[in-house]
């Protein structure tokens, strides 16, 4: 769905990269996959209850399954899927709800 992408929404970089101590201490460092990948914290607040309802019937359609999302941040879409995390809902006063969903680069 198309739903607002507040301010506080973020990206971050991940790098493949794994670190690990040799058994003398040493440093080894090692780079799990060659492209670099993205994800996604997007905050959406104040969702109206057609909104959340949206949002609700969209992750229980798609929990499990890769879509198109279009990353306001760079105007790039995204091949994403939906994160470990469910989906959590905050009363945000009134009869608005805040939530934010994380969404990981395939």
């Amino acid at each position: 769905p198309s739903l607002t992408q507040n301010v506080s929404s973020d990206e971050t970089q991940l790098l493949g990269r794994q670190i690990d101590r040799a058994t003398n201490g040493a440093v080894r460092g090692r780079v799990l996959f060659t492209a670099v990948k993205k994800v996604f914290s997007v905050h959406h607040a104040y969702l109206t209850a057609a909104e959340k309802a949206t949002l609700e019937a969209f992750y229980t359609t798609n929990f499990a399954s890769s879509f198109d999302f279009l990353w306001t941040g760079d105007n790039v879409t995204y091949t994403v899927i939906f994160g470990e995390d469910d989906l959590k809902f905050t009363p945000a006063g009134g009869e608005v709800w805040e939530t934010t969903v994380q969404l990981l680069q395939v």
